[in-house]
């Protein structure tokens, strides 16, 4: 095996019922209580500490992302303390416990003056959750209250070996990704919640209000809010979650709540920095991601392939400046292509001179899946993006590294190629099978 400079970043885990502890692997990620590398402002310059007449420092960065770690969150490779922030779930008040790797969130954080970052802020919603009213395989998408889920190979899922090929019509999902409130979200993280935790939520664009006929629609799914109070501020445009009953008989909601979402990139000023992701999509204006027009300009820089790489559905993290719901981009970030899905064990380790926080591993395939034939032996190497994933949970998970991987665990790994290299983006080790750990 090459030798290889690969990096590994503990992320100090929360856990919570049926949830997967995570950890995750790559370079310039910390341990809790350490200082990671930080997005630049809009400008190139570092941005600094702004202090309002209360004493408390003002957000200089907005950012939205699924939260790829903890210790406290980690979102496109950067450590936000989370010591002081107000966390919401699904507009409730919440801690860090309740969050979930995959999950999407909105940050707002200004810098201390040691350089790490400070989340003041985080907000995580629910973009859909309902029974499945239809699953297209070949295309990777299930629809659930005519919402069409995107599914991809790195979509994290609450249960170990859950993929679209395990999901059935009727099964009840609750999806957490980038919702570009059109009826479309691409899924990063999706659970099967018990039936006793189960409830119909749904995320969208107000379209199509009726104060006389006290209904709406939400990316094409119809909403009923007679008997709802507090109607007098709804209108159309607005982003809104509503929680209600399913009429399947009517193919609609009948809400029984609604509340306002705080759009994204308006939660503070325009001026600051703002970074988001989610899948482009083509419309008359231009490239959309999710409710932003981008517009690019010839100091525009695009990372990872060129501007002829930017398609429709290609994920990507866009950093740059946003008013009145137009994204002006600095930087485009193209995510690498999925290449393949392996399923195998672990034959080759290489832990790195400086201990368990760097390595390399060979997985030789178990299971015939395309391109990777039983018996075959890859090179594997982790970066930035990579996360580790141990199931079941543990709370021992929390403080894992490369050093508790062992020659033999058994693992599902989702790589993509970067010129010579198999990267990993995802990889899960099911300690069932295992004995002796």
């Amino acid at each position: 095996m090459t030798a290889l400079g690969i990096s590994l970043r503990k992320a100090c885990m929360k856990c919570r019922a049926r949830m997967v502890v995570y950890m995750v692997l790559g370079l310039g990620l910390v341990a809790c209580g350490e200082t990671a590398d930080v997005p630049a402002s809009t400008d190139g310059q570092a941005n600094t500490t702004v202090i309002d007449g209360s004493g408390a420092p003002v957000p200089t960065l907005a950012i939205a992302g699924p939260i790829e770690g903890f210790g406290s969150v980690i979102v496109n490779g950067v450590h936000y303390d989370t010591g002081k922030a107000d966390i919401l779930i699904d507009g409730l008040p919440a801690d860090e416990a309740e969050l979930a790797l995959g999950d999407f969130i909105h940050i707002e954080a200004s810098r201390s003056a040691e350089g790490s970052w400070q989340a003041a802020r985080i907000l995580a919603e629910t973009a859909v959750e309902g029974p499945i009213g239809a699953i297209d395989r070949a295309n990777q998408t299930i629809t659930v209250l005519n919402h069409r889920i995107h599914i991809a190979d790195d979509t994290l899922w609450d249960e170990m070996g859950m993929d679209i090929d395990a999901l059935e019509k009727g099964d009840w999902v609750s999806v957490k990704g980038a919702n570009a409130f059109d009826g479309t979200v691409q899924a990063t993280r999706i659970e099967q919640p018990l039936q006793i935790h189960r409830k119909i939520v749904v995320s969208g664009r107000v379209t199509l209000w009726s104060l006389e006929q006290q209904r709406f629609t939400l990316g094409g799914l119809q909403v009923d809010t007679q008997g709802l109070a507090d109607l007098g501020s709804l209108r159309n445009d607005l982003l809104v979650t509503i929680e209600g009953e399913l009429l399947p008989e009517l193919q609609q909601v009948r809400a029984t709540k609604w509340r306002l979402i705080a759009e994204p990139g308006n939660q503070v000023a325009a001026a600051i920095a703002f970074e988001t992701q989610g899948s482009l999509r083509k419309s008359a204006a231009g490239w959309q991601l999710g409710i932003f027009t981008l517009t690019l300009s010839a100091t525009t820089r695009i990372e990872g392939g060129s501007l002829n790489d930017l398609r429709e559905g290609a994920w990507v993290t866009v950093s740059g400046s946003v008013k009145d719901r137009v994204l002006e981009a600095d930087v485009i970030r193209l995510k690498p292509q999925m290449s393949a899905r392996w399923v195998g064990v672990i034959v080759g380790l290489q832990p790195a001179e400086q201990g368990g926080r760097f390595g390399l591993m060979q997985i030789e395939v178990t299971a015939n899946t395309p391109g990777s034939p039983f018996g075959a032996i890859f090179d594997v190497q982790v970066d930035a993006q990579t996360i580790l994933a141990f199931y079941p949970p543990s709370q021992s998970d929390r403080e894992a590294d490369f050093e508790r991987l062992r020659l033999g665990d058994s693992v599902t790994v989702i790589v993509s190629r970067q010129g010579d290299s198999w990267l990993a983006r995802l990889i899960t080790v099911n300690l069932k099978p295992l004995t002796g750990r």
